[in-house]
Formats: structure tokens, C-alpha cells, sequence
């Protein structure tokens, strides 16, 4: 029996509506501007706003651990392009119908797609993996337009107005088959795994619970096993991808060929090793283009809001002498 979802309080409700109402409404300016003009205001506002949020202190701190060769100069160019880009990814959420990834001067540049294709004439069936660089949702609908099948594992936005929305056009433009993170998600992605299908997967977000502590840009990161499980488990192929964002809403997308590792005969130490050259790959592409990934993300646990409050301890009783503690 499905457990219902929990009755949002009335002021949360009240609040959800008046979020939703001002998103619409600049869903539909962006959709009356057209695709350039709205990617343009897009990443105008994501510079304009994303500065005076609690998210810029964090891309901040992210981005001087990553990069603590850096000065303050380099990093406040790198944050300004990832607002931008942000702002520019919102914007084009109205518009996913445009990207064509094949068509001869479209606005997508597929490279690489023969890796998938070679793989899926022995035996179908793949793990695209890639992080949100540029705008992540090319990925997935590349390869629906290629004709493959299967479902894309998303999070769900905490607004439900709002993410029913992002799941419809996602489910028209993107990938028709979308699988929610959770319990039942965890269900379907296994069903489509035996059945041989494609799933679009992005593995670069902190895990808090269940996550496995690999390096990424020289700090330990909680990262999702499912996707190194999979391919270690069911010997199920995996892809590397990468996205680039290119002047206005233009992208290029790199499929790298299927990823190997030296099998030990341990699934655990296999696994490790799959996550560890993931990551590897998502630093060495951030590197090269640092300002079209999401550094607002708590990735490596370095938000100040996040850390637990340690409860105090009561004073030992007094022994004799006077003194307390151990």
C-alpha cells in the first residue's frame, strides 16, 4: 500500500501558490521572448540575484577549497559565469522543444554518440553518467533523440506546483520516463536496468546517508554508489559525459568511450574504483570549464548552516579533590 504524502501546513501551502504564481509568469515571459532573447534576460537575472543569496557564500567556500591557487579576482569571475549559466538554464526550461542534437547546425553538437551505438549493437543497455554542467538536461534528451530508451532519475523540487511543471516538460522534451530519487525510484531504476534500458544519471551531489567518501578536488565527497553498484553488479556499461555551454543557448556534448576498470574479484573494492575514475573525469571537465558547473551545491558538506549543533554535556560530578572530568 503507497504511503500518502503528508499534509502540507495551510501558511506552507499559501506560500507554495505565491512562489508557483511568480514562476509562471516568468515561465511565460520567457516563452514570449524567444529562446535567445529569454537564455539572455535568463542569465542576466542569475547575475543579478544569485550574488545576494546564501548560495553564492557557499559556491565561495566551495570554490577557494577546490581551487586554493586562485585569488578572489578568479574566483568572483567563475562565480559570475555560474549564475549566469543558471540563469540561463531556468530560462530555457520554456523552450526544451528547440534542442535538436543531430540536425546539421542545430543548436546542439553531439560528439561521441558512436561509443553508445557500438555497445548497443552487441547488447543494448547503459549508464550515461555525467554532473550539472551547462544544462544538464541535453544529456537525457540526447539520447531520446537518438531513439533510446529508458528513464532519467531526477530530485524533486521542494515547491510540488512548481515540480509538476519541471516534470511535465521534462517528460515531453527530455526523456518521457522520469524516475523520482527514493525508495520507489530505487524500484524502477532496477527495472529498467533488467530490461536493458538507458539511464541518464548525475552523480555529483552530496549523499548524505548511504554515500561513500571518495576524493574530489582533493577533499573526501559523499557519493552516490548506485551507479558504479550497477555496473560492477550487472556488468551493466557505463558512459562518461560532459556538457559545454557555448555562445547563448548552444551546446556541445562529449560522450567519452564505455569505462573500464581492472576487475579485482571484490565488489566493494570494484566499486570504489569505478567511483574514484568518475570522479576523477567530472574534476578534470570542471577544471577546463569551472564556471558552467553547480558550485552552489553543499558538495562537500562545507556549509556553515549545515553543520550539527554538538549537544553540550553536563558537568561530571565533583570527585574528591574538587575536580571534574575524565
Amino acid at each position: 500500500m503507497a504511503r500518502s504524502s503528508p499534509v502540507r501546513p495551510l501558511p506552507r501551502r499559501l506560500a507554495d501558490l505565491a512562489e508557483a504564481g511568480g514562476f509562471f509568469a516568468l515561465m511565460g515571459l520567457f516563452r514570449l521572448l524567444g529562446l535567445p532573447a529569454a537564455s539572455a534576460l535568463g542569465g542576466w537575472l542569475g547575475r543579478a540575484i544569485g550574488p545576494l543569496t546564501h548560495e553564492h557564500t557557499l559556491a565561495r567556500i566551495n570554490l577557494t577549497a577546490a581551487f586554493p591557487e586562485k585569488g578572489r579576482g578568479e574566483i568572483d569571475a567563475i562565480l559570475t559565469t555560474m549564475w549566469d549559466n543558471l540563469g540561463r538554464v531556468l530560462a530555457e526550461y520554456p523552450h526544451l522543444e528547440k534542442f535538436r542534437c543531430y540536425e546539421p547546425g542545430g543548436r546542439v553538437e553531439v560528439v561521441g554518440a558512436e561509443h553508445v551505438d557500438a555497445v548497443h549493437a552487441v547488447r543494448p543497455g547503459g549508464l550515461l553518467v555525467s554532473a550539472h554542467f551547462a544544462n544538464w538536461e541535453v544529456m537525457p534528451m540526447a539520447a531520446t533523440q537518438r531513439g533510446y530508451e529508458g528513464g532519467v532519475i531526477y530530485r524533486a523540487i521542494n515547491n510540488p506546483h512548481v515540480n509538476r511543471w519541471i516534470v511535465r516538460q521534462r517528460e515531453r522534451h527530455v526523456m518521457p520516463v522520469q524516475v523520482p530519487k527514493g525508495l520507489d525510484g530505487a524500484r524502477q531504476l532496477l527495472r529498467l536496468v533488467k530490461k536493458r534500458l538507458y539511464i541518464p544519471i548525475l552523480v555529483d551531489q552530496k549523499l548524505g546517508q548511504g554515500g561513500v567518501p571518495v576524493p574530489f578536488f582533493g577533499h573526501p565527497a559523499l557519493t552516490t554508489p548506485a551507479a558504479a553498484a550497477i555496473m560492477v553488479k550487472y556488468d551493466f556499461p557505463v558512459f562518461l559525459v560532459h556538457c559545454e555551454r557555448h555562445p547563448g543557448p548552444r551546446f556541445r556534448m562529449v560522450v567519452s568511450p564505455r569505462l573500464e576498470i581492472e576487475r579485482s574479484g571484490d565488489e566493494m573494492t570494484d566499486m570504489f574504483t569505478a567511483l574514484t575514475k568518475m570522479n576523477a573525469y567530472l574534476e578534470e571537465r570542471i577544471r577546463e570549464r569551472p564556471g558552467e558547473w553547480l558550485w552552489a551545491h553543499n558538495r562537500w558538506g562545507f556549509d556553515p548552516r549545515k553543520k550539527k549543533k554538538r549537544k553540550k554535556k553536563l558537568p561530571a560530578p565533583a570527585q574528591a579533590g574538587g575536580t571534574t572530568g575524565a
